[in-house]
């Protein structure tokens, strides 16, 4: 069983695992680092993790029954080593492998940061506490969930994760911190909904916690050198999300008309509320035009005949009235 210490919190496993432990170089599960779980476990150093070497791990062996298999593996499948030990007098091939081993400089790299590992952790802890404390309300007020770390796990600060209400919720904050430029993304697809998930007969609900948390959550800006600067323009990003109410909605379903009071938000209303929708045929629209059309062309929706009734809107500037519907390309 491969057991994956997801973000960097450890948890009880209780039977024998491969620990792919990617997130939590240096995080502990009550007072035992992670990666000293399992049997196995992998470390990566992606590029994308706290300490890099661009790409390459590490395989971490915690069962002495599988060191020597694993150093024939590691080289290219021979008994190399044990020639260099003198336990041979020759080596030759004896198993599969391949060629696993970084650039000397490439290592040395990756040491420099293991050195300075405190100093890379504290700068990294100072990011996710400041998320952490000054997104609390914010949250509480939109039924946002934050990270919650355990008294027992030391946590390896990984990655500053929100858990929002709804996908067209998480889209739309996408959106709403893009147009502010700032970078904020969704993390892993659940592995049963791919093609080779769904080639072994996997169907959307069979796991239905895993897509929640897939469609809902959402990745903030996270690493080490983010200025105090830059933390204060992602609060200020998520603290004006969502957008001013809306003073007047009313759906009338059976025509699939929407009609909303401020026009200059009613691409961010789009995407919250027709979130599967990628191309909008954009029938009726009032004032505002260019908002209207920049946070549309943003969000990579196609938008037609957006001018068809200015005149007939002079007469009601306060709403604007958008019809919907999903189409081809062709046909757009």
């Amino acid at each position: 069983m491969v057991h994956l210490q997801a973000d960097g919190y450890g948890c009880d496993i209780g039977m024998a695992v491969v620990e792919d432990n990617a997130h939590g170089l240096f995080a502990k599960y009550r007072g035992r680092f992670l990666g000293t779980f399992g049997c196995l476990a992998a470390q990566s150093f992606h590029e994308t993790k706290n300490f890099t070497c661009g790409e390459g791990g590490a395989l971490l062996i915690n069962d002495a029954r599988y060191v020597e298999r694993a150093e024939i593996i590691r080289e290219k499948g021979t008994d190399r080593s044990r020639f260099f030990r003198g336990q041979v007098d020759k080596y030759t091939w004896v198993d599969v492998g391949s060629s696993y081993l970084p650039s000397d400089i490439l290592a040395a790299f990756l040491y420099a940061q293991l050195e300075a590992r405190e100093q890379i952790q504290t700068k990294r802890r100072r990011v996710w506490e400041y998320y952490h404390q000054h997104l609390q309300e914010w949250a509480e007020d939109h039924g946002v969930r934050l990270p919650v770390v355990p008294p027992h796990c030391e946590q390896s600060y990984h990655m500053f994760h929100l858990i929002m209400p709804s996908l067209a919720e998480r889209q739309g904050l996408i959106a709403h911190l893009r147009a502010r430029g700032i970078l904020s993304v969704f993390h892993y697809q659940p592995l049963h909904l791919s093609p080779m998930g769904m080639r072994y007969g996997y169907r959307v609900g069979d796991f239905p916690v895993t897509e929640r948390m897939s469609d809902c959550l959402l990745r903030l800006p996270f690493y080490n050198d983010l200025s105090m600067e830059q933390l204060l323009e992602g609060q200020d990003g998520l603290q004006t999300y969502p957008p001013e109410a809306f003073a007047f909605l009313d759906v009338v379903e059976e025509r699939h008309f929407w009609f909303i009071e401020r026009n200059r938000v009613i691409g961010q209303w789009i995407h919250r509320c027709v979130p599967d929708v990628r191309k909008v045929w954009v029938l009726e629209v009032g004032c505002g035009n260019g908002t209207v059309l920049a946070y549309l062309h943003n969000l990579g929706l196609w938008v037609a005949g957006v001018d068809l009734f200015r005149t007939a809107l002079k007469r009601c500037r306060t709403r604007a009235r958008v019809q919907l519907y999903q189409a081809d390309a062709d046909e757009a």
